[in-house]
């Protein structure tokens, strides 16, 4: 049976151990530990989301590390890197409660309610997916801008409004929810939008948005990452949990 070493200090982290723990695995966070001798005492080492892993991978030689790997990673000799990241199930098991977070966050920083507002979604992968109907149910005028055909075809099917990004400019929009990790709220875009239009980014780093013209505008324009971690870390924990015994099955 696998020994895990956890490393992270988020809410999600901390629900991962308790989680492999109540199935019996043997878990440990690290806290104040020696570094070495914690990552030599366990035989899977599971890192949270980040770009930055170089120092730990090189003390970890002859060890699996399972970490959700952003950009390129330095492969130290003798490590196997699995990166649940890029695991599908991961994402889409995801997708739920960070479009539960966005909305929160939404309802947050506004002072009317999501059903009365004009919501735009950028893109429609599994985040803009959920997002879109949940803001459906809710009764929110739901526009989605998505480059597919396909999508915004989908997009339409469930009640949504659709339409490609070329058209974006000319929308009015309350709040927008972006999810594509490319510059798509760019300075033309934000020329457009009136100083009370929220923008909540969801896009990996940097995002979608340029954010130093937001705020010169005085657009609230908003990063959002990690939020399974922050708002649902019980679910997100659960989710890590599945998704890298799947994936150590698979190995």
């Amino acid at each position: 049976m696998y020994r895990f070493g956890i490393f992270g200090k988020d809410a999600r982290m901390k629900y991962l151990c308790l989680a492999l723990k109540r199935d019996g695995y043997p878990a440990e966070m690290f806290e104040n530990q020696d570094l070495q001798q914690f990552i030599d005492g366990n035989d899977i080492i599971v890192l949270p989301i980040s770009r930055d892993y170089d120092e730990i991978l090189e003390l970890c030689r002859g060890k699996t590390v399972m970490g959700g790997f952003i950009g390129d990673i330095n492969e130290t000799c003798g490590v196997k890197i699995i990166n649940y990241a890029a695991s599908d199930y991961f994402r889409i098991r995801n997708a739920l409660p960070s479009a539960e977070g966005a909305l929160q966050i939404a309802m947050a920083q506004t002072d009317y309610t999501i059903c009365d507002c004009n919501a735009t979604v950028l893109g429609y992968g599994n985040i803009g997916k959920c997002l879109t109907d949940m803001l459906l149910c809710l009764g929110s005028s739901v526009t989605v801008v998505a480059r597919k055909e396909s999508d915004r075809a989908q997009a339409e099917n469930y009640g949504a409004l659709a339409c490609d990004f070329s058209v974006l400019p000319r929308l009015k929009s309350d709040i927008i929810f972006n999810t594509v990790p490319a510059p798509v709220i760019d300075r033309g875009v934000l020329d457009t939008l009136t100083p009370d239009t929220l923008i909540i980014d969801l896009a990996s780093k940097p995002g979608g948005t340029d954010f130093d013209y937001a705020s010169k505008l005085g657009i609230t324009a908003l990063h959002a990452l990690g939020i399974p971690g922050k708002f649902a870390p019980r679910t997100a924990g659960e989710i890590l949990k599945s998704t890298i015994l799947s994936m150590l099955t698979e190995v």
